[in-house]
């Protein structure tokens, strides 16, 4: 198993959302464990003009998780959904102008 953060999150979004998002690694049972507790993502200041799909003019309250994933899927999660658009959740109203994030975790396993 490997682990992705997936961030940039938008506010709207809720569990059942991010497993509409994911759907065909939630159908195949890719992910070991993808537990999402809706809790802000904290940057500071000066990288929020970084963040893809924002402006500094929006809110951008955003939101992570972490999760653990088939090491055969972590490429193509990544390859799929990094730099790519939300899909706006049912509950928002307009457009989403979020860009997600997706990031293999490097882990060290001590023997």
């Amino acid at each position: 198993m490997s682990y992705i953060v997936i961030s940039n999150i938008p506010k709207c979004y809720r569990s059942a959302d991010l497993r509409k998002h994911f759907k065909q690694f939630t159908e195949r049972g890719s992910f070991g464990c993808f537990h999402f507790k809706h809790r802000p993502e904290e940057r500071p200041a000066a990288q929020l003009s970084d963040v893809p799909g924002s402006s500094e003019s929006q809110e951008l309250q955003t939101f992570c998780c972490v999760v653990r994933i088939e090491e055969s899927a972590c490429d193509e999660i990544v390859q799929i959904f990094h730099h790519k658009r939300w899909s706006c959740a049912p509950n928002s109203s307009g457009e989403c102008p979020n860009i997600g994030v997706a990031g293999i975790i490097k882990t060290k396993i001590n023997d």
